[in-house]
């Protein structure tokens, strides 16, 4: 090898050496990556701190609870959905309820006409005027019978006549109670050949099922009537809300058109089966005043969730920069490092902070944070 040679090789290795070298000033240390950047972190002067006013906090642990918003519409326990009929036909005379229209218990909903009522009340004062003829005959034979006047025979038939009108009489008395007739005030002169349909409850009209003239046969229905303590709420939630939807948790309820306006429910049943579109059924019950509402009005509601502490900070000490959450931690005096978080809830003042453990037990800025930011930010501008 030539002079030559060895001198471009220990140019070569100079050169190689170099440019290591190079490489390894330029290569920030472990401490150096980790370092918050200047930027971040802002001092104050004495007079600065005068003029600027601060309150700190630190990181605390607080119960806050969690709300899930559903979706859904009302919906009628089919136990509270009643069908109107009567004992016995008629011919409709007149109707007193419109669909969707409210009554009260004991208002008079419809007159139904028919001949047999006429008949009913006929058989009826015939036979309770067996009854009294029996009851005289009886109690006679009854005395006679302990003087020894007549045979036990004889005394055995008449009580059974008796029993037997006494019997039919009462079953006469049934029937017109089942057409709201009182038995007590039919005579000869008030028999009539219209009896009254009455509501059973307050409610509202589902449907109106027949029309004026029209003859409707024993048990058909007249009326559907909706009783208000059967309306429930079925809301529709997703399958990863269901962990946080229990029987008994309680509900506000409110629709489209008057969202201030709220109802209050609570949970009656949940779900096992998950639908196509991923949702499962969440029946709930109206409590106290309920909704004067039909049967498929849309609702929104809001359920309280009960959740485990978390570690949360006022909401005034979190400020917004470039829309992410930061928070001032206080380093030392008039010294004070923005720091990013991540945020979870927000309730009743205090935000959760997902990542609260790397804060614990430091000083963060609560009023003044903002003012804090602006000064931070004049900084970056003039630098």
């Amino acid at each position: 090898m030539n002079t030559q040679s060895i001198l471009r090789i220990l140019i070569f290795l100079l050169s190689l050496t170099c440019i290591l070298y190079a490489c390894q000033s330029t290569a920030p240390s472990p401490e150096e990556q980790t370092a918050t950047p200047v930027a971040n972190v802002l001092q104050l002067s004495e007079a600065q701190l005068q003029h600027t006013i601060l309150s700190f906090t630190e990181i605390a642990e607080k119960s806050m609870d969690e709300t899930r918003q559903l979706n859904g519409k009302i919906e009628i326990d089919p136990a509270q959905l009643v069908s109107v009929s009567t004992a016995f036909g008629g011919r409709v005379q007149s109707i007193h309820l419109l669909p969707g229209a409210h009554f009260k218990k004991g208002q008079v909903i419809a007159f139904l006409e028919d001949p047999q009522f006429i008949q009913l009340q006929q058989e009826y004062l015939s036979q309770k005027a067996l009854l009294k003829q029996a009851s005289l005959h009886y109690h006679r034979q009854k005395e006679l019978n302990q003087q020894q006047a007549v045979s036990d025979k004889t005394f055995q038939q008449a009580e059974a006549d008796y029993q037997t009108a006494y019997i039919q009489t009462r079953a006469l008395e049934e029937k017109l109670k089942l057409i709201h007739i009182v038995p007590g005030q039919v005579s000869a002169a008030t028999l009539k050949g219209t009896i009254k349909l009455y509501a059973p409850f307050d409610g509202l009209v589902s449907r109106v099922l027949v029309n004026r003239g029209q003859y409707v046969s024993a048990t058909e229905p007249l009326f559907e009537l909706i009783n208000p303590q059967g309306m429930l709420l079925r809301l529709n939630a997703f399958e990863k809300e269901l962990s946080s939807l229990n029987i008994g948790q309680a509900i506000e309820a409110y629709t489209h058109i008057r969202p201030e306006e709220k109802w209050k429910a609570r949970i009656l049943t949940v779900g096992s089966q998950i639908a196509e579109d991923g949702t499962t059924p969440i029946y709930a019950r109206f409590e106290g005043k309920i909704p004067p509402l039909v049967a498929g009005t849309y609702m929104n509601a809001v359920v309280q969730v009960q959740h485990a502490k978390r570690l949360v900070l006022p909401d005034e000490s979190v400020v917004s920069y470039e829309n992410k959450p930061y928070v001032f931690e206080v380093l030392k005096e008039g010294n004070f490092r923005l720091t990013s978080v991540h945020t979870g809830l927000s309730r009743e003042g205090y935000v959760h902070l997902i990542d609260g453990d790397k804060l614990l037990h430091r000083k963060i800025v609560v009023k003044g944070a903002y003012d804090l930011l602006m000064a931070l930010k004049n900084k970056s501008e003039e630098e």
